[in-house]
């Protein structure tokens, strides 16, 4: 989690044993480009969670890369900002997590087994 602070510089995102979120939160944000991608089968994930303008960078979504925005935050592409997405499964998204730290693949409810019924 970045909160409220910034990373001078370019931000290397690159998960090699798993899945790897950086999360931008209450104004987070980094100076440089950035290079997102997973050499596993997991994704590497950078999640704006304020409010965020991208100007003047390069975003590089390589395999399995994903760039997005949460709640009702807004992620504006400023003027020379380039999003290349350059690898297999790398995309956009919106609504990552409902709420700040809110993952809704982990508020699936497990659904009950199939019960036989009685006929009349």
């Amino acid at each position: 989690i970045l909160d409220g602070a910034t990373l001078v510089g370019d931000l290397d995102l690159t998960a090699s044993g798993g899945h790897v979120t950086l999360r931008l939160v209450n104004g987070g944000t980094f100076t440089g480009n950035a290079s997102i991608s997973s050499a596993t089968g997991h994704e590497a994930t950078l999640a704006a969670e304020t409010p965020l303008t991208l100007s003047g960078r390069t975003i590089t979504l390589g395999e399995r890369g994903v760039l997005g925005v949460s709640g009702t935050n807004t992620l504006t592409l400023g003027t020379g900002t380039t999003v290349h997405l350059s690898g297999a499964n790398s995309r956009l998204s919106s609504d990552l997590y409902a709420e700040p730290g809110d993952d809704p693949r982990r508020r699936r409810r497990r659904q009950p087994p199939d019960r036989p019924r009685r006929l009349p």
